[in-house]
This record gives structure tokens, sequence and C-alpha cells, in this order.
């Protein structure tokens, strides 16, 4: 069973300080409370232009399709037309009504949304809408959830959030609302160990989480929403989405005088430190995992901390 849905209030997104002056072309952290500050852009020059201008015929599509299929492509880390390979009702859990889970190999086609992506991973679905195995072979449209664990080891999974058989119709009209982030920009985030590991309570950490973003090409490439102005204006461009699908944003003050995009080098990143802590939860007793995306425009990843009550409800305001 999926953990409990989080808050939906936005509070404070807090960015920890980390090293001195920032560079474009150097790893830098910075230190961003969004209830305190007055630079943060508009939600429209945070959001990615789509691959496609959206007619009114690929807005109508798009508005058609069921609320959780347009929510799951919205939020998704990443969007694409794919076939599925070795794909099969791997379990079901027995709750009522049943959760099927899915297993399958999503060899990718084309990337409509998200950050650069392996042409092959394997995935898993849980739903309770499908209980024969997908397709394999057929054009489908996939949102994934990419979730980075760190902590104690690391692994890359890859969550299904909704497949459905793709037709033009489909697949323009989702373009239209999302887009791919250049090929040679990546996105990773770490979770960052307890300053005292609990065994059982945080060996996941505390709910911080390092985000760095890369130049991976052979030539200087701008981060598109990402801008500088005497440092690297993280809160202007980060968005939070808990995994109810709620976007916990910067507030809409528009950037300051003088800011400037930040260009990165060949191999150059920035990384900066992420507290989902003042956030919150709904329904805090007992333990369970809180999954979370971070976004810098179509630059998207996921994780997660184990929330335990006893040691996290102090730290979130619960006691």
């Amino acid at each position: 069973m999926k953990a409990p849905l989080l808050g939906t209030c936005c509070v404070a997104l807090w960015l920890v300080l980390g090293c001195s002056a920032p560079a474009e072309d150097a790893k830098t952290s910075a230190t961003i409370d969004v209830a305190k500050t007055s630079i943060a852009t508009t939600l429209a020059a945070r959001t990615a232009a789509p691959r496609i201008a959206a007619s009114p015929a690929d807005s109508a599509v798009f508005a058609r399709l069921p609320e959780a299929t347009r929510r799951a492509f919205e939020n998704a880390d990443v969007v694409v037309s794919a076939t599925l390979a070795d794909a099969r009702i791997d379990s079901v859990l027995e709750v009522a009504p049943p959760i099927y889970v899915h297993r399958f190999d999503v060899v990718v086609a084309e990337r409509l949304g998200g950050a650069r992506t392996p042409d092959r991973v394997s995935a898993y679905w849980q739903t309770r809408d499908v209980p024969e195995a997908l397709p394999n072979g057929k054009p489908m449209l996939v949102a994934l959830k990419k979730i980075e664990g760190t902590l104690p080891t690391t692994e890359t999974t890859w969550e299904t959030m909704v497949a459905i058989e793709a037709t033009p119709e489909l697949e323009r009209a989702i373009a239209s609302q999302r887009s791919a982030a250049d090929e040679a920009l990546s996105i990773s985030v770490a979770q960052v160990p307890s300053v005292k590991t609990l065994q059982w309570q945080n060996d996941y950490g505390d709910g911080e989480f390092d985000l760095t973003i890369k130049n991976e090409g052979s030539s200087p490439v701008t981060v598109p929403h990402l801008f500088k102005a005497a440092g690297v204006l993280w809160n202007a461009a980060i968005v939070v989405r808990d995994q109810q699908g709620t976007a916990h944003e910067p507030a809409n003050a528009g950037l300051p005088d003088g800011a400037q995009p930040v260009t990165l080098a060949p191999g150059a990143s920035l990384t900066t430190r992420v507290d989902v802590k003042p956030f919150g939860v709904v329904n805090p007793a007992g333990g369970a995992r809180y999954y979370y995306s971070f976004s810098v425009g179509e630059l998207r990843v996921s994780s997660f901390f184990y929330y335990t009550d006893s040691l996290h409800g102090p730290m979130m305001g619960h006691r």
C-alpha cells in the first residue's frame, strides 16, 4: 500500500547554505527561504515551453483525458513515447479492490518531457484499473517517476504513473503540454545522511536532499529557469511536488534587476540542499516513506525519506 499523502499546505522551502560565492562552472550551494525572500520568477517563466505550440484542438484533447491521467502527465519526472517489452503482472496486492503490480521494460522512442533518459528502463506500475498485462510492442505514452535513493546504497527505480496506448492525436496533445530538457543537462538527487543515524528510524536521512544539475555535454549550456545575481537564485527556480502532486513553489515576485541566466561549462555542475520537513505530512502517526519530486523547469527527479513520527514529528511541528 502506498504511504499516506502529504499535506497540501505550502510552507517555506529551506535550502541550506553551503560553500562561498557560487560560480556557473563550479559546484555550489545556496541558502533559500522562500517565505522570507522577494526573489522569485513568475509561474510562466518557471514553466518550460512545450515541445510544440498548443493549439485549441491539442488542448481540448488533453482536457478530455481523465483528471488522474492529466495530472500524471503534468507531474511526471519523465514522459516518453515508447513500446513495452516483457510486460507482465508481477503480483497482486490482496486488498479491496486489489492492486495489480505490473513490471515491464520501457523502450523509449522519443522523450516528450523531462531530463535525459536511458533508451531502455525497467519500470513497475501499481494500479487498480488495469488487471491485464500491458501489450508488448504497441506504441504507448508513459509517464514515469525517476526515484533516486543513495542511502544506505545507491539505487534508481522507475515508477509508472500512467501508461496509455498512443495515438498521433494523444501524442501531440501531451507533447504540447511538456517539453524535453536539453540532452546535455542531467539532474540528480542524493539523500543527505543524518547527523546521528538511528536504526529503523532515519536510515534514509531526515528529509534533506542534495540536488545537482550537471552539463554532461562538450559545449556550454544555459540552464533554463535558473538565474544568478550575486549568487545562484535557486529559490526562483526550484519547485517541489509531493506525492499527492501538490506543487510547493516560490512566491511570484519576479527576478531582481540584473539577474543573468546560469550557463554551465562542459562537465560543470551546481548543487544545492533542499529540506522538505517544513512541508509537513498528513496523518503522521507511525512511519512511512514520503516521496518528493524536485524540478527546475523540465529537469526533474524524485527521492524519498522514511518518516518516523517519534523522531521527525517534533522536527515537523507535530509535537
